[in-house]
């Protein structure tokens, strides 16, 4: 069985250094590289040396532990391996030896066909994402409705027939969970639909490229843009990026009509039923107050802990809802930023990171 070779590229006028001798760089690869030199060089096969190659960046000159592999006496031509495979995003300047000519038509007319299949396998699973993202939300509304309004409804039965000796056990269980239940929905609902509005404005960013035939030369499929994204929400954009741009004004896209009236219908769902719960509970504490003094702590504690919940969530909410109208997480926000991201942004690398 042969073993796998890694692609060899000719070098045009690159060079180097190697033992304090000027070297021409013939060919290279992602494993080694072959050197040609107008002098011998003492090397020996299990010596690691380093090998210094010229840049045109700014970022000056990059060094290589190499080890021979290979010598040719009468080209005086040398092959070297790199002591760890190369990675074309870590290689900086270097990246033009790997790739055809730019001004090669076939070159040019062979990577719009690759990427153009790639976007287009990339909107059939980022559009089968978004509807199951949908569907995900839809069943969870429908299962809410008859879980958090049975629960309402038997509270309410509860506190009218029961007496006020007995409101104590209501008092410790269904209005506490059911307000838990709320937010943990609201909270599921929110991240689905921020994950929705993300997903929709990639689709409609490589629609347009699709359509316009002006697929981005750096483009590598929508998981390595969504970790530039991620990578740019987690720590923020540098100094004089492109990526600083100004916020989207709120008064050129304030909406009178929500968009989205199932969205508003579920929010509205989870909100109203955990209100709901809450003045059952602040109910049920003044009957129980009215009917002898109250002297457990525990239902202060209750009381103050649910009110609390219901506050904190209410106020990540508010956020949250800034951020998906006129905020980061906005979608026309969206749309400017993975254009910036295809336009700008390098490949994602970890290590880089």
């Amino acid at each position: 069985m042969n073993k796998r070779m890694a692609v060899r590229y000719d070098c045009y006028n690159l060079w180097g250094e190697l033992e304090g001798e000027r070297v021409k760089v013939v060919n290279i690869s992602l494993d080694g590289i072959a050197l040609e030199t107008s002098n011998n060089i003492a090397v020996t096969p299990n010596s690691v040396k380093k090998l210094t190659l010229e840049e045109k960046s700014p970022d000056g000159k990059k060094t290589f532990d190499v080890r021979l592999a290979g010598k040719s006496e009468e080209s005086k031509r040398y092959h070297f391996k790199f002591l760890r495979p190369q990675r074309l995003e870590r290689l900086g300047d270097l990246n033009r030896h790997f790739s055809k000519p730019s001004e090669c038509p076939y070159s040019n007319r062979q990577r719009y066909d690759c990427q153009k299949v790639l976007v287009e396998n990339d909107i059939d699973d980022l559009q089968g994402n978004i509807q199951g993202l949908k569907n995900c939300q839809f069943q969870l509304v429908l299962a809410a409705i008859p879980i958090l309004f049975g629960i309402v409804a038997s509270s309410v039965v509860f506190v009218t027939n029961q007496s006020v000796s007995n409101v104590g056990d209501f008092y410790f269980v269904l209005p506490p969970a059911t307000i838990v239940m709320c937010c943990v929905m609201l909270a599921i609902f929110i991240q689905k639909t921020e994950s929705i509005r993300r997903a929709s404005a990639f689709t409609l960013i490589l629609q347009r490229h699709l359509a316009m035939g002006s697929i981005p030369a750096c483009y590598r499929g929508w998981h390595d843009a969504f970790e530039n994204y991620n990578h740019f929400v987690r720590h923020g954009p540098e100094k004089s990026s492109p990526f600083n741009f100004p916020p989207i004004q709120e008064r050129n896209i304030k909406q009178k009509v929500p968009a989205d009236s199932f969205t508003w219908l579920s929010v509205g769902l989870f909100t109203v039923v955990a209100v709901l719960s809450l003045i059952l509970m602040i109910y049920a504490l003044w009957l129980k107050m009215s009917d002898s003094s109250l002297t457990q702590l525990s239902f202060y504690l209750v009381a103050s802990g649910s009110v609390s919940v219901f506050i904190v969530v209410s106020f990540w909410f508010y956020k949250k809802y800034k951020a998906l109208t006129v905020g980061d997480r906005s979608f026309r926000y969206l749309v400017v930023l993975f254009s910036k991201l295809l336009k700008y942004a390098p490949p994602f690398d970890p290590y880089r990171n």
